[in-house]
Parts: C-alpha cells; structure tokens; sequence
C-alpha cells in the first residue's frame, strides 16, 4: 500500500495527530456546522428534495442519489457543498467534496440499514475516501442513530462495487451478529459524523414522531482521481470495470439506476479505464472466528437491544421462510424479557434517560455561559490560568502540576475542562505527545485555538476541541488516552459517578486520572458545619459547581473500579501560596459570589489533589491481594 512519510494513507485532516487517529479508528465526530447553516440545509430540503412516491422506497428509507431527475441532483449537491466546504476548510486540509445528497429515514419499525461499506470511490492503495454524515434532528437509538464497528476498515481492503444487489459483500452471512456490534453514535444536529466507506456502518429503524433527515456528502484527498467499480453483467466469472469518473457521475448514476442497467446486461456510459478479474470477493478476514476475535480484541461489545430489534423484526417477518434462515443465522445471548426488564432495570433506565442527562446538558449550559458571559472578568483577574488554589508566580504551580502528572513522549493525554490552556500551552513545550484538550465554552476554545496555530515553541501537538466531557467516548471512543486530567473543573460535573464510569472507557488499561480539585471541608462543631454547607451552596451556585465529598468521591471510584494511588493535599511550600486572595479579586470585579458581612464566614474547602489508577490486569487474578498492583502487572 503508498504511504505517506508518515506511515499513513494520503488523508485529509489538516493536524497530523488527528490524521492517526481516524485511520486508527475509522470515524471521528465534527462539529464544524453553525445553526445559521443547519437551517439553510432545511431550506435546501423544503424547497429541492423530492420524497418518493409509494413504492419508490424500500421501507422508508431514501437516497437522495437515487432521484431519476440527475439535474436536480446535481443542483442540491452543489447547494450542499457550496454551504458546507467553507466551515470543513477550517478544520481538514488538502480535500475536494464529491458529491452530497440528503438521506431521508422515514418513521417505519422495519427500516433497519444493515451493517454495510459504501462504494469505493478512489485507488484506496494510495488515498482514502469518506462519508460525512450530519443529521438536521437529534439523533438516537428511538429514531436510527448511526452506528459504527470502530477499526472494522482495517479488516479487509478489497473494491467493494455497484450495483447492490447483486454484489453480496462477502460479510453478508455475519450481517445479523455483527448488528448487534454497531457503537450507536448519539448526536444533536449539526454535529457531523466522518467514517471512512471502508467502515463497516448501520443503523437501527426510525421508530420516532419525525423524519430522520441527514445531509451525506463524500470527501476524499484532493489530489485523488475518482474511480467508480462496477460488475460486469453476466460475466462467466466475477468481473469489475474500473471507471475513471468525475463528480457528476454521481448526478446520473445512482445504485437504483445501476441495478436497472445490470439487469438489462448494460452498463454506465462512461470510457472504460480496464477490467479486473475477481476470483472471489470473500476473505479470511470475514470468516466468523476471525471478526469475533477482531470484535473482542477491540473492546467491542454487542448492544442487547440492538440485539433483540433486530431478532424481533426478522423473527416475525411475513416473509417466514426468510426470516427462520435468518434466525437460524442469529447466534445472540439474549436475556430474557423478566431478566432485562426487572423493575430496578427499569427505574435505572428510566432515571438515567429523563434525569441524568437532562441534568446534564442544564449544566452544561450554565458552564458555558459562565465562561462565555465573564470571559473578560475571568481573563483579567486569573490570564491564561483559571484556578483558585495557585502559587504568588503561577508557573510555580505549573511546574509543580507538570512533575506530578509525570506525562512522556508519546502518551496521549486529555486535559478535560482546558479553559484558555494556560497549563496545556506550558506542558506541551516540555515533551512530545499528543495532548487533546476539551472545553464546553466557545470563547475559550476558540482563544486556545489561534494560540496553538500561532505558537512554534511547542513540542506536543495540541487537538482543542469544543465539547462536554461527559460526552467523551463519542469524541474520542473507549481505550484511548494515557492520562486525563482536570484541573479544578472536574466539579462542574453534575454527576460524577457517571463520569467516572465515562473516564474508565477512554482510559487505557495503566491509564492515569488526576484530579486536582476543591472538597468540602469537614469539621467536628455541628453549627460550623452548618456555616461551611452554606458557603459551599453559594459556590455550587455562583460557579455551576457542584464541590465534591471527598469520601463520596472515593467511594464512587473505588465501586467504578479504579485503584487509588495518591491522596494529599497540593505540596507547596507555604511561602509560595497565593492564600485565595485572587477569587475574592474576580468576585468583586464579576459580581458573583459577594459576601454577605451579615454572616459569619468560614472557609469552606479542601484542597486535594487525586490520583486513580485503571488497572492494567483482572483484578480477578488474585482478588485478595489486588491491591499489590505493581507486583501482579509484572507477573500477568
């Protein structure tokens, strides 16, 4: 396979790192579009898009590619780009858009999409080519979020032709096992999902109120010639014409006209570049062992209710002689309906999806309103480095942060809640690794962003990115990161159970989780306590904060599994201590948080800083005698 100097197919992102991340991974989520041009996107639809008459669809589900009417076509595709290219330019490279269309999922039980690649649509010995799929509604598991086999593009690396049918993809026999393995990817609209066509890709029905429209456009490396591969009509062995194409190829010939033309034995009226003979299009790689053995060593495991949708369509189908071969294929572990819907089972679930992530994204919005809302009072009082305990000279502290994370060339690190980057900007001048930031506020992001475009003095390669940390496994996928730490914002969280269950996934096993943070402070005098609770009540609300227990938090790490490797207080000396005297600075100046000289004060916090350990062994090893973690590493 051409390479380029970095090991690495031609791609299309414009930072290297996060090149190697999506060959790795085979998909990556942007969010690249404003509202103003979501919106555009609906106009385009209302006015161009023509929804298929009965029958035209197969259960409800369309491709814009597949309109009879090329010039309409053509027309919304350039529509789509002409709006899109200009946001994409600011985050990708060197990259041309092919062709876009708008992907229409009515509401209809039985419109499952099965896990399938796309065309090929390049030489992809030299470059790669994607589908950006962005969805103008909310998009879940209830209305056909799309999901994906992350790495499943590494599996095998034949052409994957036109016309489907009658090319069977030579997974077709693990199509209903593998559907359980789809990763859903929940999304708001306008975030974008890029997976390359090699990735195997699906979604579950539309079982919603509403249409699931999604705008899809195919990108590829700009200096890529297009190819097209279609398989010659009645040929005594399996033959594809190689078609050397532009983008309007795509106008004319869609799947629905190239199956038409196959069955007449005709073909697309494009010069033909030269015929390849296929002997088989299957693979080793295919073979049920094999992708098994691909999914459990990729940490992918099956969805159960993806797992049962899809038993409970095929198994009642009309079409009974069908769906009992297909049953018969289905070889799932299902709990029954009593053991996965008990009445705890159910409560959870339900507290989960009405109050948990409510609670969340509430919070969220207030994060980032007060980062976007006080920018310039946070900016002036603390600069670039937004943290209530700190040193007289703040690279004190920063020196002191970077030899206790202890990070090295190579490791791949988040630093979750970035703020402006302050810290970021003065750990990556200090080693090369990879260091993915994550802020909720815009103002933030985009300052860190023009300072890491600008700065030459960095040895890390730095990835900001705008987004919630609870959300990070959709960013970033499970098994990911070296080290994650936060900085006096892991408090933000609402929830932090759940985000410690969210920071297990995309830690490595050895991974590291460093929280530096303020705890509420406890003390013996019943009506101390009392004053204490109070000032932590104005904190939690002035800030968005909500101040740890100290012994909840413990508690919540050690069920979510994590060992515990360092508890204590930050370790400077008492000279060097700024003692709290800038918070009270950025109050009087914000307007937030003055205090009442009516009240009695007491300083309310703990300082602490935290490091838990996701260990790199089954602590089912020698359960007794778990906690002897570095001895037993060396032994497994």
């Amino acid at each position: 396979m051409t390479v380029s100097k970095n090991g690495l197919q031609e791609g299309i992102w414009s930072s290297g790192a996060e090149e190697k991340e999506f060959q790795q991974r085979g998909y990556a989520i942007l969010n690249v579009f404003p509202q103003s041009v979501i919106e555009k996107f609906w106009e385009i639809y209302r006015k161009e898009f023509r929804r298929p008459t009965e029958g035209e669809s197969m259960h409800g589900y369309v491709v814009g590619l597949d309109d009879s009417d090329s010039d309409r076509v053509g027309k919304i595709s350039e529509k789509l780009i002409s709006l899109a290219k200009p946001h994409l330019e600011k985050k990708l490279g060197e990259f041309q858009c092919v062709v876009a269309s708008f992907l229409l999922k009515e509401v209809n039980e039985n419109n499952f999409t099965g896990v399938h690649q796309d065309w090929s649509f390049v030489d992809e010995q030299k470059f790669y080519s994607v589908t950006l799929w962005c969805p103008l509604v909310d998009v879940s598991l209830e209305n056909g979020a799309l999901g994906v086999i992350p790495g499943s593009h590494r599996w095998y690396e034949g052409i994957r032709p036109s016309p489907v049918p009658p090319y069977s993809p030579p997974y077709s026999h693990l199509s209903a096992e593998m559907f359980s393995y789809l990763q859903l990817k929940e999304m708001q609209a306008g975030e974008a999902l890029m997976f390359d066509h090699r990735l195997l890709h699906g979604s579950p029905p539309n079982r919603g109120q509403k249409d699931r429209v999604v705008v899809g456009m195919v990108l590829t490396h700009a200096r890529a010639k297009l190819m097209h591969y279609y398989l010659i009509p009645k040929s005594p062995v399996p033959t594809v014409e190689a078609l050397s194409i532009d983008s309007n190829f795509f106008h004319i010939y869609g799947n629905l006209k190239l199956k038409s033309l196959y069955e007449k034995g005709e073909g697309p009226l494009i010069e033909k570049r030269n015929s390849i003979q296929v002997q088989s299009f299957s693979s080793p790689n295919w073979e049920k062992k094999y992708c098994l053995s691909r999914l459990k060593s990729d940490k992918v495991f099956p969805h159960p209710e993806l797992s049962y949708l899809w038993e409970k369509a095929f198994s009642t189908s009309e079409s009974s002689k069908d769906s009992v071969s297909l049953k018969s294929r289905v070889n799932m572990i299902r709990p029954s309906f009593w053991k996965l819907y008990t009445p705890i089972n159910i409560f959870r679930e339900l507290k989960y999806r009405l109050f948990l992530r409510r609670r969340i994204r509430q919070r969220c919005k207030r994060v980032s309103f007060l980062y976007d809302g006080y920018f310039e009072d946070f900016k002036n009082t603390y600069g670039d480095v937004i943290q209530s305990f700190r040193t007289q000279d703040v690279e004190g502290l920063l020196s002191y942060l970077w030899k206790k994370l202890k990070i090295k060339s190579g490791d791949v690190v988040l630093d979750a809640g970035s703020g402006v980057g302050g810290p970021a900007l003065y750990f990556a001048k200090r080693a090369c690794f990879d260091l993915h930031t994550l802020s909720i506020s815009a103002r933030q992001h985009l300052v860190l962003s023009q300072e890491v475009e600008k700065r030459t003095d960095l040895l890390a390669n730095i990835i900001p990115r705008l987004g919630d940390y609870h959300m990070a496994p959709d960013y970033y996928g499970d098994n990911f990161f070296d080290l994650v730490y936060f900085l006096e914002s892991f408090g933000h969280s609402p929830e932090k159970e759940h985000l410690l269950s969210v920071l297990w996934r995309i830690l490595r096993p050895g991974g590291i989780l460093y929280i530096k943070d303020l705890f509420k402070r406890r003390v013996s005098h019943k009506k101390e306590q009392r004053i204490i609770d109070k000032e932590v009540q104005k904190i939690n609300l002035a800030y968005a904060y909500d101040v740890s227990d100290l012994e909840q938090l413990l508690a919540s790490a050690r069920k979510t599994g994590f060992i515990i490797r360092h508890l204590s207080t930050i370790d400077i000396p008492v000279e060097d201590f700024e003692n709290i005297q800038i918070s009270p600075e950025f109050e009087r100046l914000s307007g937030l948080n003055l205090p009442d000289p009516r009240v009695p004060y007491l300083f309310p916090l703990d300082f602490f800083e935290l490091k838990l350990y996701k260990p790199s062994y089954s602590t089912n090893f020698n359960p007794s005698q778990y906690f002897l973690q570095k001895e037993y590493e060396e032994k497994v």
